[in-house]
Formats: C-alpha cells, structure tokens, sequence
C-alpha cells in the first residue's frame, strides 16, 4: 500500500545555497533514496504544498519532480500523485549468453530448421555488391523507420498471412531485440511492472531488467496464459504491459485458442494494459486470429 509523507524529514539535506532550486530539490530527493530517508512507494507532498513550505513558486517544484523523474527516482501517477520508484539508476550490466555445449540441446528457446542462410545471405551480398547505384544507396543515410521499398515489400508479405498493414505504420529494426527494447522504452518507464507468461523469451527478460522495469511471470495451462492470473495481477500490481506470444509461443511452442485470446484481450482493454505480441517466426496462415484483429 502507498505510504503518505506526514513529516518530510528527508527535506533537511535540501540547500538552496547555490544552483538552480529545482535541481536542489532533486539533489535532495536523490540523496534521500541513497541513505534509505525515501523508499519505493513513499507518496511524495503535493507540488503546491511543497512550494508553500519551501517558500517557492509551483512551478520550481514541477521543474525539480521533473528532474528527479528523469533521473528515474520518482514517477508520477495521474489522479494518485507522485511516488518514490526504489532506488538510484544505476547502469545495468548487459547478461550476454554464454554459447552452450555442443553436446547438449538447448530448450530454452524455439528455433527454427536449419536451413541454406548462408548460401542466400552470399547471393543476395554478391547481387548487391554487383550493382553500384543500389550499394550507393544502401550506404548512405537512411531513414529512422527503413527505405520506403523495403517497408512495402514487408507489408505486402504480411498481406499474403492476412495481416493487412500501411507501410507507414513499419519500422525496420537491426533485429528482434532492438525491436524489444525500443518497444520497453516507448510504453514503459523504469520502474514500471510489465507481465508475460512464466515461460517466454530470454532476451525479453533480459531487456526489461536493462530497462529497470520490475518483471513478473504469470502461470500457464496447456493453452498458455491463465486470464485468471492476469486479471488477479492487474488489480494486485497495476502492470503497464503484457508481453505476449499467442502462436508457437517461445519455448514452448504452444498456440492459444481464439476464446483464450478474447479473454486476455478484454481483461487488457479493461486495466488499460498494453499488449505486446511477440510474432512468430513461423507464419500460421489460417490459424487462430491475431491479437491485433480481435
């Protein structure tokens, strides 16, 4: 439960001797969290409050919340206030994997047949490198969202899978966890908590806790993500996104029946939950109807 401030005591380290008040209200919160004065959860006073015992505009305790915000020590919460996020950011070390035996089977993720990559990947180089104006302008500065042709000839592809898209509504990333983690950055902040089914995709996980957001796995059945345990998360925790592979789920292949989806989908639209749906790599055309279209 959110714990109100009666006595801001942590407000005794705060100085307006030198520098901007703003950022010596957000020295003073920062140093609060690091000596334990503030903990996560902890209701921050109200900006005109603050102001009035601080003998400060509005607007100077704004510009300092702001700041602390950025600095991921508080985060405010529309209609409910600002709180204490936990603790100091703190630069999250990468977990890169290590490559596993050659003798054993790796089960934790969901691969597909090996097939002639190689051979593509060296004629499709060849082909290109044998036409200059087209190596020209792949070598030149490109848009931040992809070429234009190749986002139409993606949408066109996802046409033949019934996935009817405006290529101006594709971004081309360097790869499926730069997807992620661009994904983590544009709907959640920090300190957020974001769900996905108790099996799913290492590298999500790896990206949510570079991202410093707070990770919880749900149970699953045999057909995969029990909405009995997400709705109970949502009124416990408040999530902000779901991360979500309803086909060939990743590892354990399993592919959701339509109910189970429209279930998840209206627990998410009533908690105002983001869904993020992995796709799978292994197109399913005529199989169940994708999130998106429900």
């Amino acid at each position: 439960m959110d714990k109100e401030i009666s006595f801001p005591g942590w407000l005794k380290s705060l100085s307006f001797n030198s520098g901007p008040k703003y950022m010596a209200l957000a020295d003073a919160i920062e140093q609060a969290v690091k000596n334990g004065s503030l903990h996560s959860g902890d209701k921050l006073p109200t900006h005109r409050w603050l102001a009035d015992v601080l003998n400060v505009t509005i607007g100077t305790i704004t510009r300092g919340y702001a700041e602390a915000e950025r600095r991921r020590l508080i985060t405010a919460r529309v209609g409910s206030g600002t709180f204490v996020t936990g603790k100091v950011w703190q630069q999250a070390q990468f977990n890169v994997p290590q490559k596993p035996e050659p003798t054993l089977i790796d089960m934790s993720l969901t691969l597909q047949v090996p097939a002639p990559r190689e051979e593509i990947l060296a004629e499709t180089l060849q082909m290109i490198a044998s036409d200059p104006l087209r190596m020209t302008s792949l070598l030149d500065y490109l848009p931040e969202t992809g070429l234009e042709r190749h986002r139409s000839i993606i949408a066109g592809w996802l046409a033949t899978l019934s996935i009817h898209v405006n290529p101006d509504n594709i971004l081309i990333t360097n790869g499926g966890q730069h997807g992620n983690m661009m994904a983590l950055q544009a709907a959640t902040r920090p300190g957020d908590t974001i769900v996905s089914e108790s099996l799913t995709y290492l590298g999500f996980i790896n990206a949510a806790r570079q991202w410093q957001t707070h990770h919880i796995g749900l149970p699953m059945d045999e057909h995969g993500l029990i909405p009995e345990a997400l709705e109970q998360c949502c009124l416990q925790h408040r999530p902000k996104l779901l991360y979500l592979m309803p086909s060939l789920q990743n590892p354990t292949a399993l592919i959701m029946p339509i109910q189970r989806r429209e279930q998840i989908i209206e627990i998410a639209r009533r908690h105002k939950l983001i869904v993020f749906m992995a796709g799978s790599s292994y197109p399913n055309p005529g199989g169940p109807r994708l999130l998106y279209d429900i």
